[in-house]
């Protein structure tokens, strides 16, 4: 797991006990290749399926999320399924984003994405959507924003590498007059001088969505954070490194005309297009109005206890 699926299990977790009150308890257990011990959780190295069956066989589940990566699938995956199988007969099993090629294991595929690949529209197993979305509720109304703040958000690990050749970049590319904010996630290590040097501030450890409410410009990998940008209707660029998304998704965001870039320095000149664009600011407002969680438990009603 990463700070997305960690994210994640919080929205879960909360949204079940807020609609269903004690019909249910909930437990999470936070598997990993590293031991991440942290503000934001504490994680198990896991090096064998067998750490985790014996958490399971504790627990005595009568339902199981599975919000795992794709790595731990491949890894992990089948053994996994099969153990719980053999074990408990009678368990309903909700994958989180992952376990395509099980599906028919599972009862339910909950993709938290407003796409999925052709070939896996229209299966009633799998529920995806605008109204989908698993991200943090903003928890009060949009403040009036500062002028010309921008913030930066590129993931809880930077696994492409993009911090230590940001400064440098906006530099030469950026020509609007903004306040720069860079979002450091948790798993980034210390950030080089040259960001203090260029007078980026740096924004750590945030839990709720609540700071969103003063930008009003952003550049973003496109994941959770950018919907969360879009729940407080702030234009945003998505920069998309090579190999980060699949060509279905990519698709989807060109329909829905959000500003995209696979090039970093082409991402930072189209904030400059976008900071005072009506029309796109007008499109980000209306997409805003999609993300809607009027159903969300009669969703839970249908995935969880209609066995």
């Amino acid at each position: 797991m990463g700070l997305g699926h960690f994210t994640r299990s919080q929205v879960l977790s909360k949204e079940i006990k807020f609609y269903f009150k004690k019909k249910f308890v909930i437990k999470n257990l936070f598997f990993s290749h590293e031991k991440y011990i942290n503000n934001f959780f504490c994680s198990t190295l896991i090096r064998n399926t067998s750490e985790l069956n014996d958490e399971i066989k504790k627990i005595q589940p009568k339902i199981i999320f599975l919000n795992n990566s794709n790595l731990f699938v491949k890894k992990f995956g089948f053994k996994l399924l099969k153990f719980i199988n053999l074990n408990f007969k009678n368990v309903k099993i909700i994958s989180i984003d992952s376990y395509f090629n099980y599906i028919k294991y599972l009862n339910h595929l909950w993709v938290p994405n407003i796409e999925v690949k052709p070939n896996f529209k229209n299966k009633k197993k799998i529920h995806y959507g605008w109204d989908k979305l698993l991200i943090r509720r903003k928890t009060i109304n949009s403040k009036k924003k500062g002028r010309n703040n921008l913030i930066i958000s590129l993931g809880g690990t930077d696994h492409f590498k993009i911090i230590k050749k940001l400064p440098s970049i906006l530099l030469r590319q950026l020509k609007i007059n903004y306040q720069i904010n860079l979002l450091i996630g948790p798993f980034v290590k210390n950030p080089p001088q040259t960001i203090r040097k260029y007078k980026i501030k740096i924004i750590k450890n945030k839990k709720n969505l609540d700071y969103l409410s003063k930008f009003n410009l952003a550049l973003v990998l496109f994941g959770v954070s950018f919907f969360e940008l879009i729940l407080y209707k702030i234009p945003c660029v998505i920069y998309i490194p090579r190999g980060k998304e699949k060509r279905f998704i990519i698709k989807k965001l060109k329909r829905l005309k959000v500003s995209i870039s696979f090039n970093l320095s082409e991402a930072i000149r189209k904030l400059n297009d976008i900071s005072n664009d009506a029309d796109y600011k007008k499109n980000i407002s209306i997409l805003s109005k999609r993300i809607n969680f009027n159903n969300r438990k009669k969703f839970y009603k249908k995935i969880l206890l209609n066995f």
